[in-house]
């Protein structure tokens, strides 16, 4: 007797929105953002779109503009960098930083 599978039902959400079942997909997508020169990579939800406008020095930047989040990745030379702490690199890099 050949194997009977039963194919997979779709799934149904009559509850949800076009919209919102955007949103989930874009929520659980993973995506990729490199820099220009593809030496820096970081990987997000769908939510967050590759930027160039945020900080003139950075190397790779994204946005998450809805939720107001923002990454930005600035190389210094490591023989710069010394006992920087995070304070001083703000102040260094002139960046705008961080709503609580």
């Amino acid at each position: 007797m050949a194997d009977q599978t039963t194919p997979p039902r779709p799934i149904s959400a009559p509850h949800l929105s076009a919209i919102a079942i955007v949103s989930l997909v874009l929520a659980v997508q993973k995506k990729e953002i490199a820099s220009d020169d593809n030496k820096l990579k970081v990987t997000t939800s769908g939510f967050w779109v590759k930027r160039s406008d945020l900080n003139k020095e950075a190397a790779l930047q994204a946005a998450y503009k809805s939720k107001e989040m923002y990454v930005m990745v600035i190389s210094d030379a490591k023989s710069t960098v010394g006992n920087m702490t995070l304070d001083s690199i703000i102040k260094r890099h002139a960046i705008v930083c961080c709503k609580k």
